[in-house]
């Protein structure tokens, strides 16, 4: 009897180890069926392509809204208006300018000394500034974020936040200017 009860238990403990090893493997090829962050990154830049893409055609400023005294677009105000109020309860003040017209667009870009309005590389104007027509402003997808009224630099205390942050909220960087932060990083 005693046999019996011991190899009814090896049989019992045999086919709970080979559950428990079924699972293990399983749950490793999950794992490693997982995206990368860099993976997930890649498909988050392409979704924010395809959201530029469907609303430029349509956009109009009806699809505008203001947060904290800074317009974006309606399908961004909600993040914007939570990474502002998370960067306050950090000690970090921030606010700035989001939506403007191809109109102001276009004053820009003589303001800030650009050769020809519709081809001149952005790269070629005193302060880099989009081709009127092309800017995730003109969309209210991009905020240049000021910090106590100031423009933000690489070295500032709000840029230091937001490069730990912004991702959280839907915002990237555009890498040649602290200041400017949109849906796509452009």
């Amino acid at each position: 009897a005693a046999a019996a009860t011991a190899g009814a238990s090896l049989t019992t403990a045999t086919t709970a180890l080979t559950t428990a090893s079924a699972a293990v493997t399983a749950t490793q090829q999950k794992i490693a069926a997982l995206k990368t962050p860099a993976q997930l990154a890649a498909q988050a830049a392409t979704l924010s392509r395809d959201v530029v893409t469907a609303i430029r055609p349509v956009f109009t400023t009806a699809d505008t809204i203001l947060v904290y005294n800074t317009t974006v677009h309606r399908k961004v105000a909600y993040p914007y208006k939570r990474m502002v109020d998370d960067a306050k309860k950090a000690g970090i003040s921030i606010s700035g300018g989001g939506f403007r017209t191809k109109q102001r667009q276009i004053e820009l870009w003589k303001i800030n000394g650009c050769p020809d309005v519709w081809t001149a590389p952005s790269s070629s104007c005193r302060v880099p500034t989009a081709i009127p027509g092309r800017s995730l402003h003109e969309i209210g997808m991009a905020v240049d974020i000021t910090s106590g009224g100031r423009t933000l630099t690489a070295k500032s205390p709000a840029f230091k936040w937001l490069q730990a942050h912004a991702d959280e909220y839907g915002f990237v960087n555009l890498p040649s200017e602290p200041w400017h932060w949109s849906i796509t990083g452009g």
